[in-house]
C-alpha cells in the first residue's frame, strides 16, 4: 500500500499494530451506529480557500487515504463494500472519536460521576452553573521499603559531613542516589518532583569530585573545575549563595558567572566551581581561546534538563552534545549529572545524556514528595464574555477565601462591620 520507501511508516504500522486494529475495530462501530443519521443531516457549505501545511509524514498517509477511497468506491460499485462512501478518512475519524474521560479512572459523585483510567483513585467532577470542578486528590505517600532507610550524616566520611552541616540524615530520593552518586564515575540522570532535595544531589555529586582531588590530606584545586549550569541568572545566584556557603569549610570557591557577573582570568583559575546558565557557557566553549578552562572541567551538572523540550532546549542539546566529543575526542573523563522534574521520556533523555538506565537512572514519582499534592481544576463553560469574567473573578475570590487558612479571615472581615453596626452575625 505505501510501496517500497516508506520503511518508517511500515516500522511505525507494525509496532502499533494492536492499537491501529482496535481503533479500526471501533471505528467500524461507531460508523455501524451513526451511518443513517450522518447521511440525513445537510452539509454545511464552505467559504473561502482552504490551505493545508503537512508534513512529509501526514503527505504519506493522505495518499494511503486517497487509495483507500478509490478502492471503497470500487468495491462499493462492484457490490462487494458494506460501508460504500465511508472511506478511509471517515474511519480514521471515527476511531478517534471518544466520549470525555474515556481513558480516566476514578468515580464521581451525583449524576455527573464519571469513570476514568489516568487520574488517580477518587478524582470527581462536578458541573455547576456556570463552570465545571475536578478535584485530583494527593497522591499518599509511598512507605519505605523493607530494604530502604535514610542514610544518617553522621555515617559519611569527613569531607562529606563538612558540607552537610546542621544535617541530620538524608531523605529518602538522596539515601536512594547516594550510592550511585557518591561512589561511582557514572553519569546520573534524577527524575523527582520539586521540594524532593534536588540540590542536595548536586551536592553529593560535588563532594565526590573533591574527593577524588583529595591526597595525602591536600586538596589540589587546580586540577579541576566543576560547572553547574541554572536555567536562569536569578537561580544561578541564589546557588551561588547557597554552595558557596556549604563548601566554605572546605576552602571552596563558588562564583557566578552570567551575562550580569564577569569573571577575569584569575578570578576563574581561583574559582573551583562556576554556576552560570545555559547561553553563557555556550559561549565561552565555543571560543577556542577558553580550550584550557574547558580542558579542567570535571563535572557538568543541568539543572532542569527537562527544558530540553523547552525553546532554549537546543542550548542545552548542544552544551551535551559538545561535551560528549570532548570526551571523545580528549580520551577525558566528564561527569555529567542531569537534575530533572519527572517527565514521560526520562528513558529517551537518559540516552542523550550517555546515562546507564541500570545504574545511572533515578526516576520517582509523585508519591515521593514530602508533602502530598492535591489538585483542583474548573472550567468555565459561560459563554457570554461579560459573565465569564464576572463569574472567573468570583471563583478566584471564594476559592481564596474558603481555604483553611482564609476562613478565619473572611470571619473577621464579617465580624467587624456587623459588631460595629450592633448586628448579629449569621452562622
Amino acid at each position: 500500500m505505501v510501496g517500497d520507501g516508506a520503511f518508517e511508516i511500515v516500522q511505525d504500522l507494525l509496532s502499533h499494530r494492536k492499537e491501529l486494529g482496535d481503533a479500526i475495530q471501533h471505528g467500524l462501530t461507531i460508523l455501524k451506529s451513526e451511518k443513517v443519521s450522518s447521511n440525513n443531516q445537510p452539509k454545511m457549505p464552505t467559504y473561502g480557500t482552504q490551505v493545508t501545511i503537512q508534513t512529509e509524514y501526514e503527505r504519506q498517509l493522505d495518499k494511503i487515504k486517497r487509495k483507500e477511497g478509490r478502492r471503497a468506491k470500487r468495491g462499493a460499485e462492484n457490490g462487494m463494500n458494506d460501508f460504500g462512501a465511508d472511506d478511509f478518512s471517515s474511519l480514521l475519524q471515527a476511531s478517534e472519536r471518544k466520549q470525555p474521560f474515556d481513558d480516566m479512572i476514578g468515580t464521581g459523585e451525583g449524576e455527573s460521576s464519571f469513570q476514568v483510567t489516568s487520574l488517580p483513585q477518587g478524582t470527581t467532577r462536578k458541573h455547576m452553573k456556570g463552570y465545571e470542578e475536578v478535584k485530583i486528590p494527593p497522591t499518599p505517600t509511598a512507605p519505605l521499603g523493607p530494604n530502604e532507610k535514610l542514610i544518617e550524616i553522621r555515617e559519611l566520611d569527613d569531607i562529606a559531613q563538612a558540607a552537610f552541616q546542621g544535617y541530620k540524615s538524608l531523605n529518602r530520593v538522596q539515601s536512594r542516589i547516594f550510592q550511585a552518586t557518591y561512589n561511582t564515575n557514572e553519569n546520573i540522570l534524577v527524575c523527582a518532583p520539586t521540594g524532593a532535595g534536588k540540590t542536595n544531589i548536586a551536592m553529593i555529586a560535588v563532594l565526590h569530585e573533591v574527593k577524588q582531588h583529595f591526597r595525602e590530606g591536600i586538596l589540589h584545586k587546580n586540577e579541576f573545575k566543576i560547572v553547574y549550569v541554572a536555567p536562569m541568572k536569578a537561580l544561578a545566584a541564589e546557588v551561588t549563595a547557597t554552595f558557596g556557603r556549604r563548601l566554605s569549610p572546605l576552602n571552596l570557591v563558588v562564583k557566578e558567572l552570567t551575562g550580569d557577573m564577569q569573571l577575569t582570568r584569575s578570578e576563574i583559575e581561583e574559582t573551583q566551581m562556576i554556576v552560570t546558565t545555559p547561553e553563557k557557557w555556550d559561549v565561552i566553549t565555543r571560543k577556542s581561546s577558553d580550550m584550557a578552562l574547558s580542558m579542567l572541567v570535571k563535572l557538568i551538572i543541568i539543572d532542569e534538563v527537562h527544558l530540553l523540550n523547552d525553546d532554549r532546549g537546543s542550548v542545552i542539546e548542544t552544551l551535551v552534545a559538545r561535551t560528549l566529543r570532548q570526551v571523545e575526542s580528549m580520551q577525558s573523563m566528564i561527569r555529567i549529572v542531569g537534575l530533572s522534574a519527572t517527565l514521560p521520556t526520562y528513558k529517551e533523555v537518559a540516552e542523550f545524556l550517555r546515562v546507564n538506565a541500570d545504574t545511572g537512572l533515578f526516576y520517582f514519582d509523585s508519591s515521593y514528595r514530602p508533602v502530598p499534592l492535591a489538585q483542583q481544576y474548573i472550567g468555565i463553560t459561560e459563554r457570554d464574555y461579560a459573565k465569564r469574567n464576572d463569574l472567573f473573578n468570583s471563583i478566584c475570590y471564594d476559592k481564596r477565601l474558603w481555604s483553611p487558612l482564609n476562613k478565619v479571615i473572611k470571619h473577621w472581615f464579617l465580624y467587624i462591620p456587623a459588631r460595629i453596626q450592633g448586628k448579629p452575625l449569621e452562622p
